[in-house]
């Protein structure tokens, strides 16, 4: 996997104005404030696109992967090599040292609220649903809170270090309801260095 600095990227960015520059973080982070000539494909979205799609990206042409601070790119561009991809380069420091370079960029107008925040609020939603639900219907429902505890203090699980798991996607509860709550069904995610996504059920049964 090769590198490249944010200030040698912009020179090639003069000369080649249609380089194949990838923005691989979540849509919101995109909005907030990108790379002029990036495109946004999301990690977990970026295999089957590109793979699928030799003429846009073909496996012998330079691609140029970037995140917000290098580390899903990473991910990507090892995920891509395995693929078959020869000349695949991360920006050194991604977007963090794009924008600490003074180099263009573009920002999205309107209030949006954070990958990060988005997160929080999700979680503190589900442990106090779940303290709520479990001092007044169910014990078992304070398993909830050990779900969500878990997630925030080991990576791979809800929440990784860079956010890396979209809430709006991949993380949910869902309920069947009779007179009271009876099964309750919690979606987690996990990931790997080469498997970008997974998500599993875990279903706790209140009969």
């Amino acid at each position: 996997m090769k590198t490249i600095t944010p200030l040698d990227l912009q020179r090639l960015l003069q000369s080649e104005p249609v380089l194949a520059l990838l923005d691989v973080r979540s849509p919101v982070e995109f909005f907030e404030v990108h790379v002029p000539q990036a495109k946004n494909i999301p990690l977990d979205e970026i295999i089957p696109k590109i793979v699928k799609n030799p003429a846009e990206y073909p496996k012998s042409k330079p691609l140029y992967l970037l995140c917000r601070g290098g580390q899903r790119a990473a991910k990507a561009a090892i995920a891509l090599e395995n693929e078959g991809y020869e000349q695949v380069s991360v920006i050194e420091g991604g977007t963090l040292a794009w924008v600490a370079s003074n180099l263009p960029v573009e920002r999205g107008t309107g209030s949006v609220i954070s990958l990060e925040r988005q997160v929080r609020i999700v979680a503190g939603a589900m442990v106090f649903s779940s303290v709520v639900l479990g001092w007044y219907m169910n014990h078992a429902f304070f398993l909830l809170t050990g779900f969500v505890g878990a997630g925030l203090v080991l990576p791979g699980s809800l929440i990784s270090a860079e956010w890396e798991c979209y809430w709006q996607r991949c993380l949910g509860t869902s309920a069947s309801e009779t007179t009271s709550v009876r099964k309750i069904s919690i979606y987690i995610c996990t990931h790997s260095s080469l498997k970008i996504r997974q998500c599993s059920e875990v279903t706790v049964d209140f009969h």
